[in-house]
């Protein structure tokens, strides 16, 4: 889980015999690295290189977290989510977060994934039910209107006539995967980020990619401007910012305002792609891995 600069792992404790958990439990533990977290690690330095496990997370039961510049995201398996300021210590409380649908009513859902933007304001949670809730300062992010009874500060679903599979957010930018496998993209389109075409205009609610209409689309993936999506064929789609080469077109050079094949990579089955901020990750179903950026 990765934020502008720092990076969050989880995993399970050592059994040994020493003083960690006995044999059977099943806690996890959560460990985090980069620049920006002294505020969770309770260390001097801004700066970590080794990973720091965060022990006021121990007793938590935690199932997923989601790390922003400014803010931690902590999922339990109870089902309980809980929202920690990255400027305040660890030890502090942190604030739980209740959904609430579109008519300002507390609801009870299953969250089976939790995000938040690299480089803005907001925090996005999928449930069971196939429904994306958002929060946040930065509205155009929100994929939804703000109201006096849906604020941007609480989390409310999206608004959208499609049922959300997955859900993956860049610097100003998200990516939706419907059920029926389509790609909806709104937020800033600067630099061609949610692949329209030639219209680079913001998009304050979710609108679907028409060039990728025409594949059934499996998997998306994020990176600080650019995107990439994955066909079930094993074809890869790239677009968005291209000045690391991070789109893996070879010498083109250029922002790429609507989704384009990796060509490099067409005589091979790719079976995941993974957008870092500022490069791309393919993996083939032989185990091989290619990268650009």
């Amino acid at each position: 889980y990765m934020g502008d600069h720092h990076y969050m792992q989880m995993g399970f404790p050592d059994f040994g015999s020493g003083g960690g958990p006995k044999k059977g439990n099943v806690d996890t533990c959560v460990y985090c690295w980069g620049i920006g977290i002294a505020s969770l690690t309770n260390l001097d330095s801004e700066e970590c290189r080794k990973p720091v496990r965060l022990a006021a997370l121990d007793k938590m039961s935690v199932t997923q977290v989601a790390v922003s510049v400014d803010k931690l995201l902590v999922l339990t398996t109870a089902n309980e989510l809980f929202e920690y300021s990255l400027f305040d210590s660890i030890d502090e409380p942190p604030n739980r977060i209740v959904l609430f649908d579109s008519n300002g009513k507390a609801v009870n859902r299953r969250i089976t994934k939790i995000a938040c933007a690299s480089g803005s304001d907001l925090s996005l949670c999928l449930t069971s039910s196939h429904e994306l809730y958002s929060w946040g300062s930065n509205e155009q992010l929100l994929g939804r209107f703000v109201t006096a009874v849906c604020p941007a500060t609480q989390p409310h679903p999206i608004y959208a006539d499609f049922r959300v599979a997955d859900v993956c957010v860049g610097s100003t930018h998200v990516l939706a995967l419907s059920v029926d496998q389509n790609v909806f993209s709104w937020g800033v389109g600067k630099s061609g980020r949610l692949g329209h075409g030639t219209s680079q205009e913001n998009e304050q609610l979710p609108s679907i990619i028409p060039s990728l209409c025409s594949y059934r689309i499996s998997s998306i993936s994020t990176g600080w401007g650019h995107s990439a999506a994955l066909s079930t064929d094993g074809r890869v789609f790239v677009w968005g910012k291209n000045d690391c080469g991070q789109l893996g077109l070879g010498d083109e050079e250029g922002n790429v305002d609507v989704p384009r094949v990796v060509r490099e990579l067409t005589y091979v089955r790719l079976v995941a792609v993974a957008c870092g901020a500022f490069h791309t990750a393919f993996l083939t179903e032989l185990g091989q891995v290619y990268v650009s950026g």
